[in-house]
């Protein structure tokens, strides 16, 4: 993959629930796509598979499961940027002026970094973003992009 315009970092309010909602063709619509996420993204997501299933009851332990070993191999077909490959010095700095969390922050300097779009349905990227020059995608219009057709409930 390469850096510039079309590419799009997503964050783990959008993958969690693009891996729930999407079924089998997100793997191979996202090949035909330049998308990133820091490795953290998963973690963050099959975090939220465990809230839905075990907090929320929203989902089943056995969809739980599946929907962790969805996002590793989706995660395979991304690009994954590490957490030494970011400017952690800039990550904190924004996430002190804008009083995001450094997760948070991490998310807007990789996608400043790349000069790609932000994926995400997180109240404070939305609003952050457009500060920092980043244009976002919400859930919705991420599917559009990658033309998927959403599930109703995972």
């Amino acid at each position: 993959m390469t850096e510039g315009a079309g590419k799009i970092v997503v964050d783990a309010s959008v993958l969690a629930p693009l891996i729930l909602l999407s079924g089998r063709q997100l793997l191979s619509k996202l090949r035909r796509h330049r998308v990133a996420m820091l490795d953290l993204t998963v973690y963050e997501a099959c975090n939220a598979y465990w809230k839905a299933c075990l907090k929320l009851k929203s989902i089943s332990e056995e969809d739980a499961l599946k929907a962790s070993t969805a996002t590793l191999i989706v995660a395979r077909t991304c690009e994954i940027h590490r957490f030494d490959e970011l400017d952690l010095k800039e990550v904190e700095r924004t996430a002190l002026n804008t009083g995001t969390t450094f997760y948070d922050a991490s998310y807007l300097v990789l996608a400043k970094t790349l000069k790609a779009k932000l994926a995400t349905e997180d109240r404070d990227l939305l609003k952050e973003a457009p500060r920092h020059g980043v244009n976002t995608l919400r859930l919705k219009e991420l599917a559009e992009t990658l033309n998927l057709k959403l599930l109703n409930k995972p």
